[in-house]
């Protein structure tokens, strides 16, 4: 008897299974890279929300140096992919 791993490795190797189409978007969301102006340095980070604001799309995080938030505008196909 095989090990499952090994066992469903293979079943998707013969094209038997198929990995989701969007399974980067599922575990791993895009990282946007933010200023912070009040410490005057730059961040990265995956934890943030997604606002609408009369049409225009910003990604929200919170600062790691402070307790206010930090945002970046960011374009509509960005947004509809990260909501």
């Amino acid at each position: 008897m095989l090990n499952g791993a090994f066992e469903a490795t293979s079943l998707y190797s013969l094209g038997i299974l198929e990995f989701p189409k969007n399974l980067e978007v599922i575990f791993m969301p895009a990282e946007v890279e933010f200023n912070d102006l009040g410490a005057k340095t730059k961040f990265k980070t995956t934890k943030y929300k997604i606002v609408d604001k009369r049409g225009r799309f910003f990604a929200v995080a919170k600062s790691p140096t402070g307790t206010y938030e930090c945002w970046r505008v960011v374009g509509k196909d960005f947004a509809a992919k990260n909501k």
